[in-house]
C-alpha cells in the first residue's frame, strides 16, 4: 500500500527529473511563474506540495495543472494515467483542435477494430455495405 510519503516522493522525483530534462532550476520555476525565492525549493522533499506550487510548476512546465495535483497526490488517480492525462489535455484545447483529434481517434478505432474483430474499415464505425 503506498503511504502519503512515499507520494511525495515520486513527485518530488519527477519534478525534479523533469527540471533536469527542461534544463531550469527551482529558482527559475519561481521566478517564472512569479512566486517569491524559496517558495517551492524550501519545500523539496519536505511536504507535499500546496496548489500554489502544483500550478507555478504546471505553468512552467507548460502542461495541465490536473498532471502535477495528481502526481502531489492532491486529485485521485483513476484508472489507466495514460487516458486520464489525454481527458485532461483534452480539457484546454479549442473546438478545431477536438475536431482533429476526433477525426484521428476514428481512424486509430477502425484500425483497431480491423485488426482484431476482422471488421471493414467504414466511417464512423457503420455496417458494410456489401452484407
Amino acid at each position: 500500500m503506498e503511504t502519503k510519503a512515499d507520494v511525495i516522493d515520486r513527485f518530488w522525483d519527477w519534478a525534479e527529473e523533469e527540471l533536469e530534462r527542461r534544463n531550469l532550476t527551482w529558482y527559475a520555476v519561481e521566478r517564472k511563474a512569479g512566486l517569491s525565492s524559496g517558495a517551492i525549493s524550501k519545500r523539496v522533499d519536505a511536504q507535499r506540495p500546496t496548489e500554489t506550487t502544483c500550478t507555478a510548476i504546471a505553468q512552467v512546465f507548460g502542461v495541465p495543472p490536473e498532471w502535477v495535483f495528481r502526481k502531489a497526490g492532491i486529485l485521485p488517480r483513476a484508472g489507466d494515467p495514460r487516458r486520464q492525462d489525454l481527458i485532461d489535455v483534452l480539457k484546454y484545447l479549442q473546438d478545431e483542435d477536438l475536431d482533429r483529434i476526433m477525426l484521428f481517434a476514428e481512424v486509430l478505432y477502425r484500425r483497431h477494430k480491423r485488426e482484431t474483430e476482422g471488421l471493414p474499415a467504414t466511417a464512423g464505425g457503420g455496417e458494410s455495405s456489401g452484407e
